[in-house]
């Protein structure tokens, strides 16, 4: 329905109202200290414009999306696949953004309904998967070992993860030493959340590397310029374009990587299309 420039738009157009606080919320809210720090309304207002009644087993590739059931306590893993064949499985794609989109602090937790009528208490995918590659290639293994009948290896895959740029802001020695509560519980989400997808990095590079198929991995990432401020809900004029320009620099010094990954693809479509040739000769 949309191009990649039109989803990037979602957030650079939209992403000043998305992260708007009303007086009455900054009151309510101290900083978002005793609730919240924004509503949630203006973001399912947009996800609704953009997503309307589709759902998740319309989507017409295999797709896998995270969140954290709070109630359930243990991840979700909305997958397309799965939904298809099973309505208890199936929600509303703008229920599920909603759900992987909701950061702790940030947002109100998600209280969505499946398909099926079963409700969930879901937040942020990032939670979970900050980096969710590992778990694409678990479910790409499963979901194609059926289907070619055969077990499925890196070999057989081509990866493409784009990070969403690495905060390397030290932590000093003399500055940590004396720290209490209160001082680590900032770093320590911060730690977690960036030591978590360089775990799943390292952890298909030697994937990968077993099977002598390391150039079948490729993972954009860079560090963020002092430029950006980290925070999401930063959505001045100043930071989206700073955002913007970063991203179009990370995809030019990357340039000989986006060729080999395009390589790859178009080869494997050519190898495709000569198969159904021969397929349709006989």
């Amino acid at each position: 329905m949309f191009s990649a420039e039109e989803i990037l738009n979602l957030y650079l157009k939209n992403g000043s109202e998305i992260f708007h606080t009303p007086f009455f919320q900054k009151m309510k809210n101290f900083g978002g200290i005793f609730d919240e720090k924004y509503p949630s309304e203006n973001l399912e207002k947009i996800l609704k414009k953009y997503m309307g009644n589709v759902k998740l087993s319309q989507l017409l590739k295999p797709s896998l999306i995270t969140s954290y059931d709070m109630t359930r306590r243990k991840p979700v893993f909305f997958r397309q696949q799965k939904a298809k064949k099973d309505k208890s499985k199936d929600f509303l794609l703008r229920d599920i953004a909603r759900a992987t989109s909701a950061a702790p602090t940030y947002f109100e937790l998600a209280h969505i309904r499946s398909i099926a009528g079963e409700m969930y208490s879901l937040i942020d995918g990032g939670m979970v998967a900050n980096n969710p590659a590992l778990c694409a290639y678990a479910e790409a293994r499963e979901l194609f070992s059926v289907k070619e009948k055969r077990k499925i290896t890196a070999s057989d895959m081509v990866i493409f993860s784009i990070g969403t740029g690495e905060n390397k802001k030290p932590y000093l020695y003399d500055n940590v030493k004396d720290w209490g509560i209160a001082d680590w519980i900032k770093p320590i989400l911060d730690i977690l959340l960036s030591a978590g997808p360089e775990t799943v990095d390292f952890q298909l590079k030697q994937i990968f590397e077993a099977n002598n198929k390391i150039s079948q991995y490729i993972r954009i990432r860079s560090a963020l310029p002092d430029s950006i401020n980290p925070e999401m809900d930063d959505t001045t004029d100043e930071n989206i374009k700073a955002l913007d320009d970063f991203g179009k620099t990370l995809a030019y010094d990357n340039d000989d990587e986006l060729e080999r990954l395009l390589d790859m693809l178009l080869m494997e479509e050519n190898e495709e299309k000569t198969e159904i040739k021969k397929s349709l000769e006989v």
